[in-house]
């Protein structure tokens, strides 16, 4: 799919315009939680940043031996919309995700989405989500 283009939901026949699916991303958060995962951060960082310039996304980290928070870290540098939670220790998927939508709640996103670092959630599926969620007030879960 091509950002600049309309976006045609065969499921719900809605049309989203460039403007209204950049302006739903950029009311979008992805948290990705990580542990050890160096080489991923490196590459789904990007690869959701190329998909939407105006999304953004937090990293969770549980203090990663590997450096995948300092890694973060850096990529924060040249991309305004990540931020970079440092836990202390390993503490578990589900916590790490739960602290990432606590902080993302306090700053009031209104969509939030799931994603691991892994890969084993899809970034080519966001604008399909994305789309979704700029048409309808609806909450997921899985």
């Amino acid at each position: 799919m091509a950002f600049g283009s309309n976006l045609v939901l065969s499921d719900t026949q809605s049309e989203l315009s460039a403007d209204e699916l950049f302006e739903t991303a950029r009311r979008s958060i992805v948290v990705i939680p990580t542990f050890n995962e160096r080489e991923n951060v490196s590459l789904i960082v990007p690869h959701i940043f190329r998909l939407f310039p105006s999304i953004n996304i937090l990293v969770v980290d549980d203090n990663s031996p590997d450096g995948t928070g300092e890694l973060a870290d850096e990529l924060a540098l040249s991309h305004n919309g990540l931020s970079v939670i440092h836990r202390e220790k390993k503490m578990g998927l589900g916590t790490a995700y739960i602290a990432g939508f606590e902080w993302a709640l306090a700053r009031e996103y209104s969509h939030i989405f799931e994603m691991d670092c892994d890969f084993s959630h899809d970034p080519a599926d966001l604008p399909r989500f994305l789309a979704f969620f700029g048409f309808h007030n609806a909450y997921s879960a899985s």
